[in-house]
């Protein structure tokens, strides 16, 4: 490494060395003194895909690296997974806890991956969000544009959380929207439950109001993740009578927060969505700010 830079004339501290988790910990005993060596010279080092090898953590707290990168394996999922939103939590605060930066390989995809990872202080993040792979001279010219992190990805944005909607029959999503929209809720309404995964991600929704007999995932399914991964939103289905039953199941087990006939009249629906915001603000304000912005990320 050392005749490399003396070859390329590059000062030591451009050079990060990625070495891989299981590579790492084959033989610590090897491993570590070479590590050392290395960053005597000035370089950078770095744990690459962690979170899928062995890693020893009596180890991990003697490497003398800069930073841990989590795997690609589970980051892409963050935003419909609960264990891999849980993966990536205790990783980023096990490695902050050790003075390490973070940097989420494949978690610059989409906007809701960036803006979830900043909410939980990621540092880093490395995807095609930013740019796909580019030639030398088009590289260049990239960076000398100055590229940076719009403002309004540096975290889930918190001053007007929203209520979303879910339902297949789009009369029905058209329908909810006028009633509780006129009501004065900024409201977001869709099918995909995909894509109201990436909603959640990106901003704060103080309601969510699901149907529960809906393709691809039930509205118990679902509200069950929701909890999982954005504990503080209030979540209420909206659905048929006959849903009552399993509804009282979920509402028992604290998956759901109020069941909704869809035969009731649109003052209890409203009604419910209402109890639903002052519960979730009267959290907030006890909290004192529950979903904070993020550190500021580099690409």
């Amino acid at each position: 490494m050392q005749r490399a830079l003396d070859d390329s004339a590059l000062a030591p501290q451009w050079l990060e060395l990625e070495l891989t988790e299981s590579v790492s910990m084959a033989d610590p005993e090897r491993s570590v003194p070479m590590m050392e060596r290395m960053k005597t010279i000035g370089l950078s080092l770095s744990i690459d895909d962690f979170g899928t090898g062995y890693a020893d953590m009596s180890y991990l707290r003697r490497f003398p690296i800069d930073r841990l990168k989590l795997s690609i394996s589970f980051v892409p999922d963050i935003t419909t997974d609960p264990g891999c939103l849980a993966i990536a939590d205790a990783i980023i605060t096990m490695a902050h806890s050790l003075h390490l930066e973070v940097v989420a390989e494949g978690g610059g995809e989409t906007e809701g991956q960036l803006s979830l990872l900043a909410s939980r202080h990621c540092d880093i993040l490395q995807g095609y969000f930013f740019s796909k792979p580019l030639p030398a001279a088009e590289l260049e010219q990239f960076l000398r544009t100055g590229h940076s992190m719009p403002a309004n990805l540096t975290g889930r944005a918190s001053n007007a959380p929203l209520l979303l909607l879910q339902d297949d029959e789009t009369l029905v999503l058209e329908y909810l929207s006028l009633v509780l929209g006129n009501e004065g809720d900024d409201v977001r309404a869709m099918s995909d439950p995909l894509r109201a995964f990436e909603l959640l991600a990106c901003h704060e929704f103080a309601v969510v109001l699901r149907d529960q007999r809906m393709p691809a995932m039930d509205g118990i399914a679902f509200l069950s993740r929701v909890k999982s991964m954005h504990p503080a939103t209030i979540r209420i289905i909206h659905s048929a009578f006959d849903d009552a039953l399993v509804t009282r199941e979920a509402i028992n087990r604290g998956a759901v927060y109020k069941f909704v006939d869809k035969s009731a009249n649109n003052l209890a629906l409203i009604h419910a969505v209402k109890d639903g915001f002052d519960s979730y603000l009267a959290r907030r304000t006890t909290s004192h700010g529950a979903n904070p912005a993020g550190a500021t990320l580099h690409g």
